[in-house]
């Protein structure tokens, strides 16, 4: 499945004209599925050739931390 960059960008502007929470990441490297290191199997995170792409789950965790547990 391929995610055109446009389509997130359209949803978080869509979100932002709904005044509801959200946060939006675009990297400039990777496939779609590195940032859970599920894209290709035996690769984990660790074997990333994009190591700001490891980022997104810490990312996300921290933006839902801080929306739910305030």
């Amino acid at each position: 499945m391929l995610v055109l960059a446009n389509q997130p960008i359209m949803m978080a502007e869509a979100m932002l004209e709904n005044d509801l929470p959200f946060e939006l990441h675009i990297f400039q490297e990777g496939a779609h599925g590195m940032s859970v290191g599920n894209n290709a199997p035996g690769k984990s995170l660790e074997d990333s050739e994009y190591p700001s792409i490891d980022l997104w789950v810490p990312l996300c965790e921290n933006w839902l931390n801080n929306l739910f547990i305030r």
